[in-house]
């Protein structure tokens, strides 16, 4: 599956889109509103594609534990996972693994970005990067 094209994964985003706004999430918003006041969670996903060498038992447990040091190291994240794509899914097109980041505001996202424990996650899991893919959106709170 790692040949499809741009256009069916143009598409592939699309339709994520329009199914996060169909369950009732909306589109990112620039006005700061905070998802507490609104029952809301800012969510951040990343679907990640690793080079098969670094599919190993060692170098994911690595990543996984890096993950959630973030949680406990980066004050404005509300809820962290980190998972792998089910085997029986085969519409991943090569995304094998996901973080989800939960945050109650745009400003919390920003602060999150360039935060040096973020940037010790980069380092970790970077080497091991084939693609990635990042999607922001607002969502109800549980």
């Amino acid at each position: 599956m790692k040949g499809i094209s741009r256009t069916m994964m143009t598409m592939a985003v699309a339709a994520l889109v329009g199914m996060l706004c169909a369950s009732g999430a909306t589109l990112l918003r620039t006005d700061g509103a905070s998802a507490a006041d609104e029952g809301r969670v800012l969510r951040h996903i990343v679907l990640f594609d690793l080079k098969e060498e670094s599919q190993t038992v060692d170098i994911l447990n690595t990543i996984e534990a890096a993950t959630y040091q973030m949680a406990e190291d980066i004050e404005v994240i509300q809820h962290i996972e980190w998972g792998s794509n089910l085997d029986f899914n085969t519409r991943n097109d090569g995304y094998d693994f996901v973080l989800l980041v939960e945050f109650a505001s745009i400003e919390d996202l920003e602060v999150y970005g360039p935060h040096p424990d973020h940037d010790v996650f980069r380092a970790i899991v970077g080497p091991h990067v084939e693609r990635v893919l990042v999607v922001d959106y607002w969502g109800k709170a549980k």
